[in-house]
């Protein structure tokens, strides 16, 4: 990552922390870190709104589990390795598009509900999706 363009970094070491609270600060994509969808502690950049994109990293030790109908996202991105269950109790709402690499298990609900065309499971998506329980297209 180069910090300031056009100036050489000398080898220059940057704490995870600083670099989550400066990715917050300019609107990039919210990125996984643990297990509870709704806790700001597992998000670089707090709980995603329905206008975060968000990306489901590989190499975790957890994946969300959504277990209620509250999480919400713009575009949603689930790379290879990562994962999103959706338990019987759950909703994730989206407003934008999905990339899915990773693996989607559905036995819940995703609802689409933006302004503008979306793509489920997303172009070229290389995914799986092991288990597809209700998809609502609720797009106005």
């Amino acid at each position: 990552m180069e910090l300031f363009p056009g100036r050489a970094s000398a080898g220059a070491q940057i704490d995870d922390d600083l670099l989550q609270a400066i990715a917050a600060k300019q609107n990039h994509p919210r990125i996984w870190e643990h297990l509870a969808w709704l806790n700001p502690a597992n998000w670089c950049g707090g709980v995603p709104t329905a206008a975060s994109d968000v990306v489901i990293p590989a190499g975790k030790t957890f994946y969300p589990i959504i277990v209620t109908s509250l999480p919400v996202a713009h575009n949603i991105n689930i790379n290879l390795g990562g994962s999103i269950t959706i338990n019987g109790t759950g909703t994730l709402s989206n407003t934008g598009s999905w990339t899915n690499n990773g693996t989607l298990t559905n036995n819940g609900t995703i609802v689409l509900n933006g302004t503008v065309n979306q793509s489920f499971p997303g172009g070229g998506a290389t995914g799986t999706i092991p288990a597809m329980n209700n998809l609502t297209a609720n797009n106005t």
